[in-house]
């Protein structure tokens, strides 16, 4: 179990990509649902919002901003806007110490008059929540220590609100699964401890069936098995969502590091196309944000990034900008032939792909996606273009409202 308190003791890597692809999307999840319909007002709704902040450092004044600063930085800067866009706030946290943090934060930030603290358990507090808001657009982030949110819930209330724009964000701990799963493929006795767990899991997934999924994919002895398993279950998951909500879905493994399993998914269920495509652009700017947290925590930990770069002759601040711009360039041409070879075989069997179609951006990006985004999509298109695959596109227009059309009979497909 997560000890809540070591946990905002200090931000962590998987914590920067999350928070990250939320700051990254929420701007244009506003943007693209708050119009005159609404008066131009969109909700966030955080369910487990968490002190707000993590622990200051040494030689810090405030700590790093946890989901509610992200949120509230977001209300301040769309207040700006023209025209004005009216984000509406309301942060839901069970422990009463962190719930009073987490209220003085609020009280310190410019965008204070749009935020609600309120203390209290999500399951109680959402449904009077979700009805306060009407028809408006919404985002509801779900980030539970644990398994602690009933599938009902969300399937029922959150997701079967009566309104246009309505998405939830959930941060599903892959973990959990794997570590419970694992002593179920092991045919050990569970404890008590462990046979609670098992049932939160099937309040939480809906039905005991992600215990067959589990085993059928699980090998045991096998490395990485369990971690593979806990995967097909968050698959399993998210088509039980769709068969029952009509949601589609966008998974985003969040690792400690690269090449590390994945520890969680976050993992975006929405109607629209254009969500799809504005979350790819979310998820990849927050990869881009993890990576460097990463690459700059690896060279502190090996000495050698300072500050200060009198104090580090090889390596100064201006020599890690310049390796890691070394590094992002090398995977932007990876990224790029990867999405120029997906719309090239799309281009076989195809006349035209729409990017605002769930299935077909995801086709588009196929293993970049989440990685990939709209810089490295133009790209692609412009090199297929100059090929004679597909017909030029209209530099003027938005992306996301764009098709890639085949050019005439394609010769250079042939």
């Amino acid at each position: 179990m997560v000890n809540h308190d070591d946990f905002w003791s200090r931000k962590q890597s998987a914590a920067v990509l999350k928070h990250a692809v939320l700051g990254n999307y929420l701007t244009p999840f506003v943007a693209m649902t708050a119009g005159e319909r609404s008066d131009y007002r969109a909700w966030y709704v955080d369910a487990y919002a968490g002190p707000g902040e993590y622990a200051a450092e040494d030689g810090e004044k405030e700590g790093q901003p946890g989901s509610p600063i992200v949120a509230l930085g977001t209300a301040r800067s769309l207040a700006e806007k023209t025209p004005p866009r009216d984000l509406q706030c309301v942060f839901i946290e069970q422990d009463p110490a962190h719930a009073q943090t987490l209220s003085a934060v609020v009280q310190r930030s410019a965008a204070r008059r749009k935020a609600r603290v309120i203390q209290g358990a999500a399951q109680s507090e959402l449904t009077g929540v979700i009805a306060a808001m009407g028809k408006d657009p919404a985002l509801t982030f779900l980030d539970p220590y644990g398994t602690a949110l009933p599938y009902s819930l969300m399937r029922d209330v959150i997701l079967g609100r009566d309104a246009k724009a309505n998405e939830v964000l959930l941060n599903l701990n892959i973990t959990t699964l794997w570590r419970i799963g694992g002593i179920l493929g092991s045919g050990r006795k569970l404890t008590a401890a462990d046979q609670k767990t098992v049932d939160l899991l099937d309040v939480f997934l809906g039905e005991s069936s992600w215990r067959d999924v589990f085993l059928s994919t699980f090998r045991r002895g096998v490395p990485g098995s369990a971690a593979t398993a806990a995967l097909a279950v968050a698959e399993h998951f998210r088509d039980c969502v769709k068969r029952d909500t009509g949601y589609e879905s966008f998974a985003i493994d969040v690792r400690k590091a690269p090449g590390h399993a994945p520890i969680f998914q976050l993992t975006l269920f929405y109607r629209s196309g254009y969500a799809a495509y504005k979350f790819a652009d979310a998820a990849s700017h927050g990869h881009e944000q993890w990576r460097e947290f990463n690459m700059r925590t690896e060279a502190r930990k090996n000495g050698v990034l300072f500050a200060d770069a009198l104090l580090a002759e090889d390596f100064s601040e201006e020599s890690f900008a310049a390796e890691f711009k070394t590094t992002e360039d090398k995977l932007h041409l990876d990224l790029v032939r990867t999405i120029e070879a997906n719309i090239r075989d799309l281009m076989l069997t195809r006349t035209r792909v729409a990017l605002n179609s769930d299935a077909d951006i995801k086709a588009v990006y196929g293993e970049a996606l989440g990685i990939g985004r709209e810089k490295h999509l133009r790209a692609a298109w412009d090199s297929l273009a100059k090929q004679g695959v597909v017909q030029p596109r209209v530099k003027s227009a938005k992306m996301h409202h764009a098709r890639i059309e085949r050019f005439g009979t394609a010769p250079a497909l042939r």
